[in-house]
């Protein structure tokens, strides 16, 4: 009776000590913060108009593990791209919104985003870009951290025409980064700077090139707690434009999830309104969300 008694406790010591094991496979050491979005219009005229579509406040709440990072979206929306209840998986220059209610998410994928030279039968041609990044010193203290304040800024002209021509918008754009020394916490989509390493196509490539050129002189490892961008545009003496601010604010070290950062089984793909349809190559895409991270 006693060796079936200690047969049984050792094979429930086992199993514990499995599930145990198991669990612990699931999550990784990481970091959680909260995040603060919010876009304004500035401006008056039919441009203006244009530009009230894209306002936008949210707050989310983010989760990372190495590289891997999730936005849950907790409060307002950035329509149509997420409401409140989405949350976005990001990876790098990879970005993945998953919809619970839903059941959908939407792939973005850089060709959709931007990069081809004709957009909805128009033909786009960039000239004049200029990019400079000013070391503006010590910037304010941020969530309790010091940071470093630094200017982004760049102008380019664009036309848009079905056979040339057409008026020239004249885009100028001023990003000023807060930035703390954080170690091991990756950059969110919307409070990263612009990759070194990324190849863009198409008409927008010469700016990408000059303003990757400009962002060198960022430090690396640093996180950019606060960003605010605006951009203004001119077009047959019309002027419009938006406020963009990022801040990141309670950074701190926490056990994650791995299952957290992973695209669910069973969620269909879907295209936002006014996107080219997915191409060929998204199916593989798609693939690397469905997979647990590395820590």
């Amino acid at each position: 009776m006693r060796s079936t008694l200690g047969s049984c406790v050792a094979r429930t010591i086992a199993l514990s000590t499995t599930f145990a094991l198991a669990a612990a496979a699931q999550t990784a050491r990481g970091t959680t913060s909260a995040m603060h979005i919010k876009i304004a219009a500035v401006g008056d005229g039919p441009m203006a108009t244009a530009m009230k579509a894209q306002q936008a406040e949210w707050r989310g709440v983010t989760t990372s593990v190495a590289n891997r990072g999730r936005v849950d979206i907790v409060e307002g929306a950035q329509p149509p791209l997420m409401q409140q209840g989405d949350y976005m998986l990001f990876e790098g220059t990879d970005a993945i919104v998953v919809k619970p209610a839903e059941k959908s998410f939407v792939l973005l994928q850089s060709a959709q985003l931007g990069g081809r030279a004709m957009l909805g039968g128009l033909q786009i041609t960039l000239n004049n870009a200029v990019a400079k990044l000013d070391t503006l010193g010590p910037g304010e203290t941020i969530d309790g951290r010091p940071t470093q304040h630094y200017r982004l800024s760049a102008t380019y002209e664009m036309t848009m025409a079905a056979a040339g021509g057409g008026p020239p918008i004249t885009t100028r754009q001023t990003s000023d980064y807060w930035i703390a020394a954080i170690p091991d916490f990756p950059a969110t989509p919307f409070n990263k700077t612009t990759a070194q390493d990324t190849r863009t196509a198409g008409p927008m490539a010469e700016l990408a090139e000059k303003l990757a050129a400009a962002t060198a002189g960022l430090p690396r490892g640093g996180v950019v707690v606060r960003q605010l961008t605006s951009t203004r545009i001119t077009m047959s003496g019309m002027a419009a434009g938006t406020d963009n601010t990022t801040e990141i604010s309670d950074i701190k070290k926490a056990d994650v999830d791995l299952d957290r950062l992973v695209l669910p089984s069973g969620f269909t793909q879907r295209t936002l309104p006014g996107l080219p349809p997915v191409d060929s190559t998204s199916s593989a895409a798609v693939e690397k969300w469905r997979t647990r991270p590395k820590p």
